[in-house]
């Protein structure tokens, strides 16, 4: 997480910690939606001046969420379009002038956390010269501070694409990869490097070689070499012994470029590419789909969720790899792609909810991720909604005590843990418990004992303590804090 410094009211530096930018409330979302629809339809006109008001429709989105990678990957194609993918047709001369101040001006506003305004410089900057590849690289250093690592790598290939042969925006590029865990897109960098005349081919090898044994230490593949090498001997013999028939993949791929309009074959290949862990081919193909089907909501889903499978993998992997080098860089990126996943999720759910407003599985969803990022008053909408759901009722009602209390709401937060406990035992009671629902409970309680000893409440902090260690006494440090309970009543 970036940090900035402002002087105090005594003069002396204070260091502030800058945080990327929150979850949108459904009102901005929807604000932000309606801009990006305009857009879109100014986008798609031929008129004189379509592109540039297209272009402000899209400023305001990119400027309103610097997160979301389609309002940077509308604005971009729109620009393209303006200028008919024609890099000639930019005024150089006019660009080039603006373009040092312009990543000045993007570098100010991210180190004081005023997101909207840097992603704004760089919008400006885009309209001049869409290919710019310092605004470029710039904007994806504004994204990786937003936490945002699909818009960051959207940036980079931009760049990369904008201009192949430079060595020095490889190099930049390959840097930026590589603290994202991009290992493959870093090291095709170091090959774009080797193959110039210009490079020096000592050290495109050596950072080849360095990148590639990073990649093999962060994907785990010491773990599955033996495997591997298990499958390819066994395809090998199949071949020797003139075992050639096609797998149901590859069945499924010549289906497809065949009837390219049939779904189904889309899902199942990717169902497959899913099952052996190949979750960017499973990407790669719904991708496809989403455009073939027109942007069918079904598909769109599908993607969404290997898209978040891939995120939740991203974490293991990182939380492996820190757990074998717990240097700050690792731990660091395990924050990074935290953060990643969680506003991913968010995102993700908070559609859902408005596309599904009867589904309390959604709600409940979204708001565990919004507590976990802190954002009270968000969540707490939506675990009410949630516990209007019996299977959904005990549980909603404990994190939503949770969030009361934070929120210092008291006796609203003891209302919360009560009616939870009481869902959980009236569930327990109809034989549909289970442990989920026990640990619920026990939760419950946790929190209402701990919550009345804060309130001096000993009486009824004990009671519901007691019967928590009457079913674990060793939950947490339930009989610490009896032990407390009753220091407190022999200190009056």
């Amino acid at each position: 997480m970036a940090k900035d410094k402002k002087k105090s009211k005594k003069g002396d530096d204070e260091p502030v910690e800058i945080k990327p930018p929150g979850p949108l409330s459904p009102v901005k979302r929807k604000m932000l939606q309606t801009l990006l629809e305009k857009g879109n339809e100014s986008a798609a006109k031929t008129a004189k001046g379509s592109q540039d008001y297209a272009h402000e429709m899209y400023t305001q989105c990119v400027v309103g969420d610097p997160t979301s990678l389609v309002y940077h990957q509308s604005m971009i194609a729109n620009l393209f379009r303006k200028y008919d993918n024609n890099k000639k047709k930019v005024s150089k001369m006019a660009a080039s002038m603006k373009s040092a101040g312009a990543q000045k001006t993007i570098k100010k506003h991210a180190a004081k956390g005023e997101w909207g305004a840097a992603a704004k410089a760089g919008c400006a900057m885009f309209k001049l010269n869409p290919w710019d590849t310092s605004i470029l690289i710039s904007m994806a250093d504004l994204a990786e501070k937003c936490e945002s690592e699909e818009v960051q790598v959207f940036y980079l290939k931009s760049a990369i694409e904008s201009d192949t042969k430079s060595i020095s925006v490889n190099k930049k590029c390959s840097e930026r990869f590589e603290r994202a865990a991009h290992y493959d897109e870093a090291i095709a960098c170091w090959h774009r490097i080797k193959a110039s005349k210009k490079s020096d081919k000592i050290e495109a090898e050596k950072m080849i070689s360095a990148l590639s044994i990073n990649r093999t230490i962060y994907e785990g593949q010491y773990e599955e070499a033996e495997s591997t090498r298990d499958v390819a001997t066994e395809k090998i013999q199949a071949e020797a012994r003139g075992e050639t028939d096609l797998s149901r993949d590859q069945k499924l791929e010549k289906e497809i470029k065949l009837n390219p309009s049939e779904i189904a074959n889309y899902f199942e290949l990717a169902q497959i590419y899913q099952r052996d862990n190949r979750l960017k081919d499973a990407e790669t193909v719904l991708t496809t789909a989403v455009d073939v089907s027109g942007g069918q909501v079904n598909v769109i889903e599908r993607l969404e969720d290997v898209q978040l499978q891939a995120s939740g993998d991203r974490l293991i992997l990182a939380e492996r790899q820190a757990a074998k080098n717990p240097s700050d860089e690792a731990k660091a990126l395990v924050k990074k792609v935290r953060a990643n996943l969680v506003r991913h999720e968010i995102e993700v759910f908070t559609q859902r909810v408005e596309r599904y407003p009867s589904n309390y599985t959604f709600k409940y969803e979204l708001g565990r991720r919004l507590k976990m990022i802190g954002k009270y008053n968000e969540a707490i909408g939506q675990f009410q909604a949630a516990r209007d759901d019996k299977p959904h009722r005990a549980v909603a009602n404990l994190q939503l005590g949770e969030c009361f209390q934070h929120i210092k709401q008291h006796k609203l937060a003891m209302g919360a843990y009560e009616a939870s406990i009481m869902a959980a035992k009236q569930k327990d009671e109809e034989g549909g418990g289970g442990e989920k629902q026990q640990e619920t409970l026990k939760g419950a309680l946790y929190r209402a004992g701990v919550l009345l000893t804060g309130l001096r409440e000993l009486d009824r902090a004990e009671e519901y303590l007691t019967e928590l260690a009457g079913k674990d006494f060793g939950y947490k440090d339930v009989s610490v804090r009896l032990d407390k309970i009753a220091r407190l009543r022999n200190s009056k």
